[in-house]
Protein backbone atom coordinates (compact mmCIF):
# COMPACT_ATOMS: atom_id res chain seq x y z
CA UNK A 1 0.00 0.00 0.00
CA UNK A 2 1.61 3.28 -1.07
CA UNK A 3 0.77 6.84 -0.13
CA UNK A 4 2.29 9.82 -1.95
CA UNK A 5 1.94 13.51 -1.21
CA UNK A 6 2.37 16.74 -3.15
CA UNK A 7 5.57 18.44 -2.00
CA UNK A 8 5.74 22.22 -1.59
CA UNK A 9 9.43 23.02 -1.86
CA UNK A 10 11.40 26.16 -2.37
CA UNK A 11 12.93 25.77 -5.83
CA UNK A 12 16.47 24.49 -6.13
CA UNK A 13 16.73 22.99 -2.64
CA UNK A 14 18.11 19.49 -2.24
CA UNK A 15 18.11 17.05 0.64
CA UNK A 16 21.41 16.74 2.42
CA UNK A 17 20.96 13.13 3.59
CA UNK A 18 19.78 10.05 1.70
CA UNK A 19 16.24 8.71 2.08
CA UNK A 20 15.99 5.65 4.33
CA UNK A 21 13.33 3.22 5.53
CA UNK A 22 12.00 3.05 9.08
CA UNK A 23 9.72 0.40 10.58
CA UNK A 24 7.40 0.89 13.52
CA UNK A 25 3.87 1.56 14.75
CA UNK A 26 2.03 4.82 14.18
CA UNK A 27 0.59 6.78 17.10
CA UNK A 28 -0.66 10.30 17.64
CA UNK A 29 0.57 12.48 20.48
CA UNK A 30 -0.92 15.93 20.76
CA UNK A 31 -0.71 17.41 17.28
CA UNK A 32 2.08 15.13 16.12
CA UNK A 33 2.17 11.83 14.26
CA UNK A 34 4.75 9.60 15.94
CA UNK A 35 6.49 6.55 14.48
CA UNK A 36 7.32 4.32 17.46
CA UNK A 37 10.32 2.11 16.68
CA UNK A 38 12.46 -0.20 18.78
CA UNK A 39 15.10 2.55 18.81
CA UNK A 40 12.82 5.36 19.95
CA UNK A 41 10.05 7.62 18.73
CA UNK A 42 10.22 9.86 15.65
CA UNK A 43 7.93 12.68 14.53
CA UNK A 44 6.72 12.38 10.93
CA UNK A 45 6.55 15.32 8.53
CA UNK A 46 5.22 14.86 5.01
CA UNK A 47 7.41 17.54 3.43
CA UNK A 48 11.17 18.11 3.19
CA UNK A 49 12.66 20.81 5.40
CA UNK A 50 13.05 23.18 2.44
CA UNK A 51 9.45 24.33 2.27
CA UNK A 52 7.43 27.52 2.28
CA UNK A 53 5.13 26.46 5.12
CA UNK A 54 5.73 26.40 8.86
CA UNK A 55 6.87 23.39 10.86
CA UNK A 56 3.54 23.26 12.68
CA UNK A 57 1.65 23.32 9.37
CA UNK A 58 3.82 20.49 8.10
CA UNK A 59 3.02 18.44 11.22
CA UNK A 60 -0.68 19.15 10.84
CA UNK A 61 -0.56 17.98 7.22
CA UNK A 62 1.16 14.78 8.39
CA UNK A 63 -1.62 14.17 10.94
CA UNK A 64 -4.23 14.50 8.20
CA UNK A 65 -2.28 12.32 5.75
CA UNK A 66 -1.43 9.50 8.16
CA UNK A 67 -4.48 9.45 10.44
CA UNK A 68 -6.02 6.36 8.82
CA UNK A 69 -2.88 4.37 9.64
CA UNK A 70 -2.87 5.13 13.39
CA UNK A 71 -2.31 1.97 15.44
CA UNK A 72 -0.90 0.00 12.52
CA UNK A 73 2.64 -1.18 11.81
CA UNK A 74 4.09 0.65 8.81
CA UNK A 75 7.25 1.09 6.80
CA UNK A 76 8.09 4.76 6.23
CA UNK A 77 10.56 6.20 3.74
CA UNK A 78 12.05 9.61 4.39
CA UNK A 79 15.05 11.65 5.49
CA UNK A 80 15.84 11.51 9.20
CA UNK A 81 17.09 14.64 10.90
CA UNK A 82 17.42 14.63 14.67
CA UNK A 83 14.15 13.20 16.05
CA UNK A 84 12.07 13.81 12.94
CA UNK A 85 11.56 12.22 9.53
CA UNK A 86 11.06 14.76 6.74
CA UNK A 87 9.35 14.00 3.43
CA UNK A 88 7.80 10.93 5.08
CA UNK A 89 5.87 8.53 2.87
CA UNK A 90 4.13 5.29 3.82
CA UNK A 91 5.38 2.56 1.52
CA UNK A 92 3.85 -0.38 3.41
CA UNK A 93 1.07 -0.72 5.96
CA UNK A 94 -0.62 -3.67 7.65
CA UNK A 95 -3.82 -3.89 9.57
CA UNK A 96 -3.08 -4.07 13.25
CA UNK A 97 -3.72 -7.83 13.54
CA UNK A 98 -1.75 -8.91 10.50
CA UNK A 99 1.86 -8.79 11.76
CA UNK A 100 0.92 -10.96 14.73
CA UNK A 101 -1.04 -13.33 12.53
CA UNK A 102 1.07 -13.38 9.39
CA UNK A 103 4.55 -12.22 10.35
CA UNK A 104 7.75 -14.12 11.00
CA UNK A 105 6.75 -15.36 14.45
CA UNK A 106 3.40 -16.61 13.19
CA UNK A 107 4.79 -18.61 10.29
CA UNK A 108 7.72 -19.99 12.28
CA UNK A 109 5.44 -21.24 15.06
CA UNK A 110 2.14 -22.05 13.36
CA UNK A 111 3.08 -25.72 12.93
CA UNK A 112 4.75 -27.90 15.54
CA UNK A 113 8.53 -27.96 15.09
CA UNK A 114 10.39 -31.25 14.85
CA UNK A 115 13.80 -32.84 14.57
CA UNK A 116 13.79 -34.53 11.17
CA UNK A 117 16.70 -36.60 9.96
CA UNK A 118 17.39 -38.33 6.66
CA UNK A 119 18.89 -41.73 7.47
CA UNK A 120 20.10 -42.92 4.08
CA UNK A 121 23.44 -41.22 3.50
CA UNK A 122 26.58 -43.35 3.10
CA UNK A 123 30.28 -42.58 2.93
CA UNK A 124 32.17 -44.01 -0.07
CA UNK A 125 33.28 -47.55 0.61
CA UNK A 126 31.04 -47.98 3.65
CA UNK A 127 27.67 -49.74 3.81
CA UNK A 128 26.60 -48.20 7.10
CA UNK A 129 24.02 -45.43 6.75
CA UNK A 130 24.19 -42.28 8.82
CA UNK A 131 21.72 -39.54 9.67
CA UNK A 132 21.64 -35.93 8.43
CA UNK A 133 19.35 -33.22 9.78
CA UNK A 134 17.27 -32.12 6.77
CA UNK A 135 17.92 -28.46 7.59
CA UNK A 136 21.59 -29.04 6.80
CA UNK A 137 20.74 -30.07 3.25
CA UNK A 138 19.86 -26.47 2.37
CA UNK A 139 23.21 -24.82 1.73
CA UNK A 140 23.41 -21.05 2.17
CA UNK A 141 27.19 -20.63 2.48
CA UNK A 142 28.10 -21.99 -0.94
CA UNK A 143 30.33 -19.40 -2.61
CA UNK A 144 29.64 -20.87 -6.05
CA UNK A 145 25.89 -20.30 -5.63
CA UNK A 146 26.55 -16.80 -4.29
CA UNK A 147 28.84 -15.87 -7.18
CA UNK A 148 26.35 -17.27 -9.67
CA UNK A 149 23.59 -15.11 -8.17
CA UNK A 150 25.85 -12.07 -8.07
CA UNK A 151 26.99 -12.54 -11.67
CA UNK A 152 23.37 -12.50 -12.86
CA UNK A 153 22.31 -9.58 -10.59
CA UNK A 154 19.98 -11.79 -8.53
CA UNK A 155 21.00 -10.73 -5.02
CA UNK A 156 18.01 -9.24 -3.19
CA UNK A 157 18.23 -5.54 -2.35
CA UNK A 158 14.93 -5.00 -0.51
CA UNK A 159 14.04 -7.76 1.96
CA UNK A 160 10.42 -6.63 2.13
CA UNK A 161 9.71 -6.54 -1.61
CA UNK A 162 10.85 -9.89 -2.97
CA UNK A 163 8.12 -11.26 -5.26
CA UNK A 164 9.87 -10.23 -8.46
CA UNK A 165 13.23 -11.46 -7.13
CA UNK A 166 11.71 -14.86 -6.31
CA UNK A 167 10.35 -15.20 -9.84
CA UNK A 168 13.69 -14.25 -11.41
CA UNK A 169 15.63 -16.67 -9.20
CA UNK A 170 13.24 -19.50 -10.02
CA UNK A 171 13.71 -18.76 -13.73
CA UNK A 172 17.48 -18.79 -13.27
CA UNK A 173 17.34 -22.14 -11.44
CA UNK A 174 15.74 -23.71 -14.50
CA UNK A 175 18.02 -22.29 -17.22
CA UNK A 176 21.41 -21.62 -15.62
CA UNK A 177 24.57 -22.89 -17.32
CA UNK A 178 26.44 -23.65 -14.12
CA UNK A 179 24.03 -26.50 -13.34
CA UNK A 180 21.46 -26.94 -16.13
CA UNK A 181 18.16 -28.48 -15.09
CA UNK A 182 17.86 -32.16 -15.93
CA UNK A 183 15.45 -34.54 -14.20
CA UNK A 184 16.36 -38.10 -13.41
CA UNK A 185 15.20 -40.46 -10.67
CA UNK A 186 17.55 -41.09 -7.76
CA UNK A 187 16.87 -44.79 -8.13
CA UNK A 188 18.44 -44.69 -11.59
CA UNK A 189 21.45 -42.68 -10.41
CA UNK A 190 22.09 -44.30 -7.02
CA UNK A 191 19.82 -47.32 -6.88
CA UNK A 192 17.86 -45.81 -3.98
CA UNK A 193 16.19 -42.61 -2.80
CA UNK A 194 19.00 -40.18 -2.04
CA UNK A 195 18.82 -36.50 -1.02
CA UNK A 196 21.70 -34.61 -2.61
CA UNK A 197 23.40 -31.46 -1.41
CA UNK A 198 23.49 -28.64 -4.00
CA UNK A 199 27.19 -29.23 -4.67
CA UNK A 200 26.49 -32.90 -5.44
CA UNK A 201 23.67 -32.02 -7.81
CA UNK A 202 25.94 -29.43 -9.41
CA UNK A 203 28.50 -32.17 -10.06
CA UNK A 204 26.07 -34.70 -11.56
CA UNK A 205 23.81 -32.22 -13.43
CA UNK A 206 20.84 -34.50 -12.80
CA UNK A 207 18.51 -35.39 -9.97
CA UNK A 208 14.88 -35.66 -8.92
CA UNK A 209 12.38 -33.57 -6.95
CA UNK A 210 14.19 -33.49 -3.61
CA UNK A 211 17.55 -32.58 -5.16
CA UNK A 212 16.18 -29.74 -7.28
CA UNK A 213 13.94 -28.51 -4.46
CA UNK A 214 16.82 -28.33 -2.00
CA UNK A 215 18.95 -26.49 -4.55
CA UNK A 216 16.15 -24.01 -5.32
CA UNK A 217 15.67 -23.27 -1.61
CA UNK A 218 19.44 -22.79 -1.29
CA UNK A 219 19.45 -20.29 -4.15
CA UNK A 220 16.48 -18.32 -2.79
CA UNK A 221 17.85 -17.99 0.74
CA UNK A 222 21.42 -17.31 -0.41
CA UNK A 223 20.06 -14.51 -2.61
CA UNK A 224 18.57 -12.85 0.44
CA UNK A 225 14.95 -13.99 0.54
CA UNK A 226 14.12 -14.31 4.28
CA UNK A 227 14.38 -17.98 5.19
CA UNK A 228 11.02 -17.97 6.99
CA UNK A 229 9.38 -17.25 3.63
CA UNK A 230 10.88 -20.42 2.09
CA UNK A 231 9.74 -24.02 2.67
CA UNK A 232 10.76 -27.35 1.22
CA UNK A 233 7.53 -29.30 1.61
CA UNK A 234 7.28 -33.09 1.51
CA UNK A 235 3.99 -34.91 1.13
CA UNK A 236 1.38 -36.59 -1.01
CA UNK A 237 0.31 -34.59 -4.07
CA UNK A 238 -3.19 -33.88 -5.34
CA UNK A 239 -2.31 -36.09 -8.29
CA UNK A 240 -1.06 -38.88 -6.02
CA UNK A 241 2.45 -39.94 -5.05
CA UNK A 242 5.12 -38.55 -2.75
CA UNK A 243 6.90 -35.34 -3.71
CA UNK A 244 9.31 -32.71 -2.38
CA UNK A 245 8.78 -29.22 -3.71
CA UNK A 246 9.14 -25.56 -2.73
CA UNK A 247 6.59 -23.06 -1.44
CA UNK A 248 7.33 -19.35 -1.00
CA UNK A 249 5.48 -16.67 0.97
CA UNK A 250 4.56 -13.52 -0.96
CA UNK A 251 5.25 -9.92 0.02
CA UNK A 252 1.80 -9.66 1.63
CA UNK A 253 2.93 -12.42 4.04
CA UNK A 254 -0.38 -14.24 3.67
CA UNK A 255 -0.17 -16.40 0.53
CA UNK A 256 2.14 -19.36 -0.12
CA UNK A 257 2.84 -20.02 -3.80
CA UNK A 258 4.07 -23.29 -5.27
CA UNK A 259 7.30 -23.20 -7.29
CA UNK A 260 7.44 -26.81 -8.36
CA UNK A 261 10.89 -28.32 -7.94
CA UNK A 262 10.66 -30.38 -11.13
CA UNK A 263 9.07 -28.08 -13.70
CA UNK A 264 11.21 -27.15 -16.71
CA UNK A 265 11.08 -23.49 -17.74
CA UNK A 266 9.26 -24.06 -21.09
CA UNK A 267 6.41 -25.58 -19.08
CA UNK A 268 6.33 -22.54 -16.79
CA UNK A 269 5.91 -20.27 -19.82
CA UNK A 270 3.33 -22.58 -21.38
CA UNK A 271 1.22 -22.36 -18.22
CA UNK A 272 1.32 -18.55 -18.41
CA UNK A 273 3.18 -17.98 -15.15
CA UNK A 274 4.64 -14.51 -15.73
CA UNK A 275 4.90 -13.42 -12.09
CA UNK A 276 4.81 -14.99 -8.66
CA UNK A 277 1.08 -14.44 -8.13
CA UNK A 278 0.34 -16.49 -11.28
CA UNK A 279 1.66 -19.67 -9.64
CA UNK A 280 -0.70 -22.03 -7.76
CA UNK A 281 -1.37 -21.24 -4.14
CA UNK A 282 -1.03 -23.76 -1.35
CA UNK A 283 -3.97 -26.20 -1.13
CA UNK A 284 -5.04 -25.57 -4.72
CA UNK A 285 -6.64 -28.88 -5.74
CA UNK A 286 -6.16 -27.99 -9.41
CA UNK A 287 -2.40 -28.09 -8.85
CA UNK A 288 -1.86 -31.81 -9.37
CA UNK A 289 1.81 -31.62 -8.36
CA UNK A 290 1.01 -29.47 -5.34
CA UNK A 291 1.09 -30.96 -1.84
CA UNK A 292 -2.27 -32.21 -0.54
CA UNK A 293 -1.15 -34.10 2.58
CA UNK A 294 1.93 -32.53 4.17
CA UNK A 295 4.25 -35.00 5.88
CA UNK A 296 6.89 -32.51 6.90
CA UNK A 297 8.55 -29.29 5.77
CA UNK A 298 11.81 -27.49 6.43
CA UNK A 299 14.12 -24.61 5.65
CA UNK A 300 17.67 -24.04 6.83
CA UNK A 301 16.62 -23.03 10.37
CA UNK A 302 13.57 -25.10 11.28
CA UNK A 303 11.74 -28.30 10.40
CA UNK A 304 8.03 -28.85 11.00
CA UNK A 305 5.95 -31.94 11.69
CA UNK A 306 2.55 -31.62 10.03
CA UNK A 307 0.41 -34.75 10.33
CA UNK A 308 -2.89 -32.93 10.60
CA UNK A 309 -4.91 -36.08 9.90
CA UNK A 310 -4.52 -39.83 10.36
CA UNK A 311 -4.84 -40.17 6.59
CA UNK A 312 -1.74 -38.07 5.92
CA UNK A 313 0.29 -40.15 8.37
CA UNK A 314 -0.96 -43.40 6.86
CA UNK A 315 -0.14 -42.16 3.36
CA UNK A 316 3.40 -41.32 4.46
CA UNK A 317 4.02 -44.83 5.76
CA UNK A 318 2.86 -46.29 2.45
CA UNK A 319 5.76 -44.62 0.63
CA UNK A 320 8.88 -46.82 0.93
CA UNK A 321 11.44 -44.01 0.77
CA UNK A 322 9.80 -42.25 3.72
CA UNK A 323 11.20 -45.02 5.91
CA UNK A 324 14.52 -43.21 5.46
CA UNK A 325 13.29 -40.34 7.67
CA UNK A 326 13.23 -40.08 11.43
CA UNK A 327 10.67 -37.50 12.62
CA UNK A 328 10.60 -36.49 16.28
CA UNK A 329 8.24 -33.64 17.18
CA UNK A 330 9.60 -31.07 19.63
CA UNK A 331 7.19 -31.10 22.56
CA UNK A 332 6.69 -28.27 25.01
Amino acid sequence: MKCFFHLRRIGGCKMEKPTKKFNGNLDIEGNDIILKTDKGNITLISYPPQTAISLEAMKLDAVNAFSEYIGNPVTISGMKQDDQIYDAKIIRSYKSHEPEKYGKEYWNNRIQKAHIRFKARRLPGYNKQFEVDVRQMITINDSIIYEDLKKHSLLVRDLEICDEDIYRIYHHSRVKRINPYRYEYDEKIFGCEFFMYPYELRTLHKGDCDDWGIELASYLITAGIPEWRIRCVVGNTFGGGGHLTVYVLDDQLSNWYHLNSTTAWPSVIKKGYGKLSDFPKANDSNDKIGIKDVWFSFNNLYAWHAFETHTSEENMHRVPWMNSFLIRPILG
